[in-house]
């Protein structure tokens, strides 16, 4: 067990309207490790101002503001807090806040308070009547201009203090409980937290009031310096007891590679330490993983140097103010004044130097990338959606909260998760694969596998891999090996050449940090509704992408064109168009067809290996390149990370790590057997369409599944699924399953043995709501959406942003969310969404009121004097447009859905039907897809002053423009 220290801060800050007031704060809070910050005199009067706090280290805001010219309070929390905010109240005047909550799942109240000078003891019942019903460890903070004690707390006599106010605060203190822990911990001495020039006096204004049980709990209460502002910050520190002691993770501090001076003398360090231990023990590895460690010492006392300098200098600064002032408070002169004036001016300077620079950074980051679609203006949306903190989970059937209870739950559920559950034989193996017809890699692919790993590999996936990722647990990231690739890479690639020969990786290579996203929706206390993301480190990264580099050319040649998944140029949108034409197709069959969406059970991480390694086998990998998955597999171990606390390694016994650039096409590997086996399967009926048999969708894990005869189909395919299972750990969640009628004759009876969830409508694939009427799945899935964009759009007006800024949030936050739909529904957008659409936009770019610029002025491209406000309408054109032009005219029959297409516009081609006669009975379809082709067709040409009847490509048949005897041919 272990104890987490909680550091509190009430200040008076006197006012916080300009940037660099702002960074000094947030700065100096930061420097003193602040988690819980109570903020006296904001000054802020509005939502959006209050907002500008929120940056750096600032998790939640919590404020009650009333004017921009007095008054507020403002109480922050710091991101890694394990915080769960219970209940908020507050007065009508700027000057009391009160937040209950749970913190690493104690119960507090948290009251941020700011007195009227006045003598009047209203206030104080105030705060009384506010904390009658409310349960937890008070911990009040804030300015109350009032002396607790009139002798220890004030440097003279000479200024009268209120009494009523101050007999209304004594009472609340007994009746509730309550002590003034700084004076408990400082019993006689004399320290002040506020100076009035007008009196000429110190005195202790500011304070913490805590709940008596709470006591036992404080670690420290201290007395700033009165410098930044005229109020001194109080900190209070208090341990709450958790299950783990939290384990910071050290990652390289990027800042250091800025300096080019250092990182010329580590390259030159790097290179005498490779000297003189390249040959001391018997492996290259032990090297490799010593070199990582002396780099981290030097880095780490490099930063660590640069800091101490500047605390050190504040420290001595804070010092210095403190004993002058002292010595102010027990005998007035102007000399000492002037002396501490000085010194404060110098503190200012030096707050002033690290604000100012910070805002050079972000100013100029902010003039590069700030309102454009960027990271940076992601971040600024993102800080308004909740922390990625888990506040509570399941632990058999009660919740548990603190953080160390809950990182022990992860901890056990990814450990049963990773440990292998079958044992399948070589024979049993065996026997599955000689069922099916596994397609075979080239002779010249597996000689391209199997080549002598290079240095050239080395350098090209490091020079690919994206920056700005989180490195594994040695802290390095993927900048440290871009700025040190020269002395780096030779012998990097000796280390991996070594680890092949041995069959085993550096010690390092094989940890792994299991980082938890949580799924939308989802209930957040069950560990199963987290995605994890392994963070691997860099170095064995770079050799999963070198393999991946290799892989992903040779994967198309193997792989069925049903999958879609992470194989190089196929699309995901080419598997929606086919099943959307099979569905059209088959609405009326005399047949019943169903179409089944399979949710599988935590797929990437159910791997087993022994199958996935004989799977390579039979699809015809050399020896060494299997050689080299299994050395990448042969002793790996995770970690769990949550709320700051890292859990012991365990070993890893299956899984693909979900982050590896490797594990999807691996993945694809994995479960192309099974798809191997449905396809030829002829128990298992499929539906018929350009001259073949369609029964697969797949997008690697993703598995959607159209079969007709369901009632004798299904059973097979279930006897199918049970047997890879049992072999492969593949497991399918019945019950999350998904069944959805396609014809009309398909009815639930049909399907009332079987466990599957029956839907009319709605069903999902790929993110998209799936109806057996494909005319109105455009509409469907786009007032869902709309709904969501709206919400959004409703939060993101909070943000102080420009007009610039507004358009490009809709370039990067709105209108993918739109394209996602457009580009993989070929279909028409209804009128009704787009009014609604460009309505909602208009109000977010206007807040409300009358536009000032028209939509197609700011649709126009910069050049012609418009902002690119992107065009949902003309995007869901050019998508159609780029497939027809690849697929129609350049001929290309990489996806199965032309041949669909060919089928349903037989004897002609769809190429012929676009340019037929209107109204001509042999070239149309009542196929909304191909109806929508003919549309954009018609209409990009007009839009370009073509004439589609007169391009090369154009039909002989059907065509106005070629006529014999003034009719045209067919």
């Amino acid at each position: 067990m272990g104890n987490m220290d909680i550091n509190l801060v009430s200040w008076n800050i006197n006012g916080c309207s300009t940037p660099i007031k702002r960074k000094k704060v947030l700065s100096y809070l930061k420097s003193h490790g602040t988690d819980v910050a109570f903020i006296q005199e904001t000054h802020f009067g509005k939502d959006k101002e209050a907002l500008k706090m929120r940056r750096d280290w600032v998790g939640k805001v919590f404020h009650n503001s009333v004017s921009s010219k007095s008054r507020g309070v403002m109480t922050l929390i710091n991101k890694k807090l394990n915080f769960v905010f219970l209940k908020q109240l507050q007065d009508d005047d700027g000057r009391l806040l009160c937040i209950q909550a749970l913190i690493n799942g104690i119960k507090v109240v948290l009251v941020n308070v700011y007195a009227p000078n006045g003598d009047e003891p209203d206030f104080i019942y105030k705060i009384s009547k506010m904390l009658s019903n409310l349960e937890g460890h008070i911990l009040i903070g804030g300015d109350f201009n009032q002396v607790p004690d009139d002798f220890l707390d004030k440097s003279t006599n000479n200024v009268k203090f209120n009494t009523r106010k101050g007999l209304a605060l004594n009472s609340l203190k007994e009746e509730i409980g309550l002590v003034d822990i700084w004076r408990l911990v400082h019993p006689s001495e004399r320290e002040y937290t506020f100076y009035s020039h007008s009196h000429k006096s110190y005195s202790r204004i500011d304070y913490f009031l805590i709940s008596n049980s709470s006591t036992e709990l404080v670690t420290n209460c201290e007395i700033g310096v009165i410098a930044l502002t005229d109020h001194a910050p109080v900190e209070l520190h208090i341990q709450f007891q958790m299950g783990k002691i939290k384990r910071g993770r050290w990652r390289l501090n990027l800042g250091i590679l800025r300096d080019e001076q250092f990182v010329a003398s580590l390259k030159e360090e790097i290179k005498c330490f490779l000297d003189i231990n390249i040959g001391s023990t018997d492996r290259l590895a032990t090297v490799w993983d010593a070199l990582k460690a002396f780099m981290r010492g030097k880095c780490l006392g490099y930063s660590s140097k640069k800091a101490r300098e500047s605390r050190e200098k504040i420290k001595i600064l804070e010092n210095q103010i403190k004993e002058w002032e002292k010595q102010l408070a027990q005998n007035y002169n102007e000399s000492t004044f002037k002396e501490i004036c000085k010194l404060k001016f110098n503190l200012h300077e030096t707050y002033n130097k690290k604000a100012e620079y910070a805002l050079f950074r972000l100013k100029t980051n902010f003039y590069e990338k700030g309102e454009k679609t960027g990271k940076l203006l992601a971040r600024q949306l993102k800080q308004l959606d909740n922390q990625n903190v888990i506040t509570a989970i399941k632990k058999n059937d009660r919740l548990v909260t603190s953080s160390g209870e809950i990182n022990t739950v992860f901890e056990q559920f990814y450990q049963k998760l990773y440990t292998s559950e079958t044992a399948a034989s070589t024979e049993q193996l065996d026997a599955f694969y000689n069922k099916v017809t596994i397609p075979q890699i080239s002779r010249e692919g597996k000689d391209a596998m199997d080549s002598i790993l290079t240095e050239a590999e080395v350098r090209k996936a490091i020079s690919k891999m994206k920056t700005g990722k989180s490195p594994g647990i040695d802290g390095f990231p993927v900048e440290y090996y871009q700025t040190f690739t020269e002395v780096l890479c030779p012998f990097l690639t000796k280390v991996l050449q070594e680890a092949y020969d041995f069959g085993t990786l550096p010690e390092s290579f094989n940890q792994a940090i299991i980082s938890l996203i949580p799924k939308g929706d989802k209930d957040l206390t069950d560990p199963a509704n987290y995605r994890p993301i392994s963070l691997i480190n860099v170095d064995c990264k770079i050799l999963s992408k070198i393999l991946a580099m290799r892989l992903e050319k040779e994967l198309p040649k193997i792989i069925h064109k049903d999958q879609v998944g992470f194989v190089k140029n196929r699309l995901s949108a080419d598997n929606m168009r086919r099943l959307l034409h099979l569905l059209w197709m088959n609405k009326h069959s005399s047949n019943p067809v169903v179409a089944i969406s399979l949710d599988a059970q935590k797929a990437f991480d159910r791997v087993e290996w022994n199958f996935l390694f004989t799977a390579l086998t039979k699809f015809g990998f050399g020896d060494n390149f299997c050689r080299w998955i299994k050395t990448l597999y042969s002793r790996p171990k995770a970690a769990v990370f949550t709320n700051g606390v890292l859990s012991p390694f365990f070993d890893i016994s299956r899984s693909t790590r979900q982050g590896c650039s490797l594990s999807p096409l691996l993945f694809t590997i994995f479960l192309e057997p099974l798809a191997i086996q449905i396809r030829e399967d002829s128990r298992i009926k499929g539906v018929y369409g350009g001259d073949r048999d369609h029964k697969l969708f797949l997008y690697a894990d993703d598995i959607l599944i159209l079969s007709q005869d369901p009632a004798n189909s299904i059973p097979t395919l279930l006897e199918v699924m049970n047997e890879y299972s049992k072999l492969s750990g593949y497991k399918i969640n019945w019950h999350k399953s998904e069944a959805m009628p396609v014809s009309q004759t398909c009815t639930p009876s049909l399907l009332s043995g079987f466990n599957f969830r029956w839907v009319d409508k709605g069903m999902k694939y790929l993110g998209i709501e799936l109806n057996p009427s494909i005319l109105d799945i455009m509409a469907d899935n786009m007032e869902k959406l709309l709904t969501k964009i709206k919400t959004n759009l409703d939060k993101w007006s909070k943000l102080n942003l420009t007009l610039w800024g507004k358009v490009n949030t809709i370039k990067m936050a709105v209108a993918p969310l739109i394209n996602y739909y457009t580009g993989m529904l070929p279909m028409s957008i209804p009128k009704q969404i787009l009014l609604r659409y460009n309505k909602m936009i208009k109000e977010f770019l206007w807040n409300g009121g009358k536009p000032r610029i028209s939509m197609d002025r700011l649709c126009q491209p910069k050049k012609d004097g418009g902002l690119a406000l992107p065009n949902i309408e003309h995007y869901s054109i050019s998508f159609e447009m780029s497939r027809l032009t690849k697929h129609w005219v350049g001929r290309e029959l990489d996806a199965d859905w032309v041949l669909v297409e060919r089928g349903i516009t037989f004897p002609f081609t769809p190429m012929e039907i676009l340019v037929q006669k209107p109204g001509e009975q042999r070239g149309r379809t009542n196929n909304p897809i191909l109806e929508f082709s003919k549309m954009v067709w018609l209409e990009v040409h007009k839009k370009c002053k073509l004439s589609p009847h007169l391009q090369k490509y154009a039909s002989l048949w059907h065509n106005p423009k070629i006529k014999i005897g003034k009719r045209s041919i067919y």
